[in-house]
């Protein structure tokens, strides 16, 4: 799973509710598809370090967007404003 396709699933999950399974997997995905040198991957491997604790940082995930800005379609923008921030 790359990047893009990361925070656009992200997009379509309620934090609250997500398996941290589930999320542990794509986490660990994304940082096998990026290089380490890449500053999205400190940020990916911070996230897998907290899943691995049996904590979901729901503030990190949610600013991954932001903080990384990439093109993300308008539908999974709206999906995000829905769901991300309840």
């Amino acid at each position: 799973m790359t990047f893009v396709q990361f925070l656009s699933w992200l997009t379509q999950v309620d934090l609250q509710k997500v398996d941290i399974d589930a999320l542990l997997t794509r986490v660990s995905d994304v940082l096998e598809n990026l290089p380490e040198e890449d500053p999205r991957f400190a940020w990916m491997a911070a996230i897998e370090d907290k899943l691995l604790d049996g904590e979901i940082p729901i503030d990190r995930l949610r600013s991954l967007g932001e903080r990384f800005p990439c093109q993300v379609s308008l539908e999974d923008r709206l999906r995000s404003l829905v769901y991300g921030r309840r």
